[in-house]
């Protein structure tokens, strides 16, 4: 009998600490265990001198918020991509974060914030805009979003750097915040000699690179408020076209190049008026961004030109996709 009961207090036990948890039965996961499977994986916690500060994922993966842990219910980001990129403190009682969501991957642009830390105190959210009106030269030259923003003291201030490069140039620009998240100084960058100007008046543009056209007011006039400048002004930048010609009333740059790359390849006509028409290699098709009401003629004569040879071989393969302004075609159908 005693052997027995002893028998059965080994079942029993076993059962109690089995690695099975003693609640399950039949497999089936309880109410809290589904609750922890549901909870939202945190991907990043930072301590500050406000508290902790999280960022998790939601939407399976698919976007992330930062929050603060002293009130989970208030959402202080949400993007695709949620970034803490650097932080400074002043003693202990003050603090700001870099920020950073999006990385470009999604085909959005990133955009960069800063998080204003007091201990006892509400958080102070400001965004970091580089898109201001504030960089005298132009509208699109010196908004590299690869490039991170750079945190340091100055005083009981932050001074923030953002080295603005474009080719071999370094031109950074420096804002100066209160602690209170006010901005309260900006030192613009210094226009190194060489440099295009600002504006350049229709005649001027003859002899200069083919990027000179954004820095010529009714263009640029046109093009700056749209999705289209900023990698429009990197691909201007890195082709290595030929100058633009003064002739016939327009200035025209006609380039055929090389097959590496689609270098030199670039079509551009600029009327005094301010009409225009770009051209450039995009995979096997086209990228045309144009203001002419006409352009479908341009892009009947040209598909026939052969002295630029790259843009007729877009419209002899039936899947070459051009886009026109934003808008993608098979490059064959623009000729119907």
């Amino acid at each position: 009998m005693k052997i027995i009961f002893h028998w059965l207090l080994i079942a029993f036990s076993a059962s109690i600490f089995s690695s099975q948890p003693f609640c399950m039965e039949n497999n089936k996961p309880t109410p809290a265990a589904e609750e922890m499977s549901r909870t939202p994986f945190i991907a990043e916690e930072r301590q500050t001198v406000a508290g902790k500060f999280a960022i998790k994922n939601i939407e399976n993966g698919m976007l992330q918020v930062l929050y603060s842990l002293a009130d989970l219910d208030e959402i202080i980001l949400i993007d695709h991509k949620v970034e803490i990129l650097e932080s400074v403190k002043f003693g202990k009682n003050s603090e700001v974060l870099s920020i950073r969501t999006n990385t470009g991957e999604n085909g959005a642009p990133p955009s960069f914030y800063l998080l204003f830390l007091k201990k006892k105190q509400r958080w102070i959210l400001r965004p970091l805009d580089l898109d201001n009106s504030f960089f005298d030269q132009e509208c699109v030259a010196l908004r590299d979003f690869e490039v991170l923003p750079k945190l340091s003291k100055d005083g009981k201030r932050l001074e923030v750097m953002i080295p603005l490069r474009e080719d071999h140039e370094v031109l950074d620009a420096h804002f100066f915040y209160e602690l209170d998240g006010n901005l309260r100084e900006l030192k613009k960058p210094n226009i190194p000699a060489g440099r295009i100007p600002e504006t350049v008046n229709f005649s001027e543009l003859n002899g200069l690179p083919p990027v000179a056209i954004l820095h010529y007011p009714p263009v640029k006039e046109v093009l700056c408020d749209t999705v289209f400048i900023r990698p429009l002004y990197k691909k201007l930048k890195n082709l290595w076209a030929t100058s633009l010609k003064l002739q016939d009333g327009e200035i025209e740059c006609f380039a055929s190049g090389s097959q590496l790359e689609n270098r030199n390849r670039l079509i551009v006509i600029v009327t005094q008026g301010g009409g225009f028409f770009i051209a450039i290699p995009e995979g096997s098709g086209l990228e045309i961004i144009s203001d002419y009401s006409n352009r479908q003629e341009i892009i009947q004569s040209f598909a026939q030109n052969n002295e630029v040879d790259w843009f007729m071989e877009a419209f002899n393969d039936p899947y070459s996709v051009c886009r026109v302004n934003g808008k993608k075609f098979f490059c064959s159908k623009l000729l119907e």
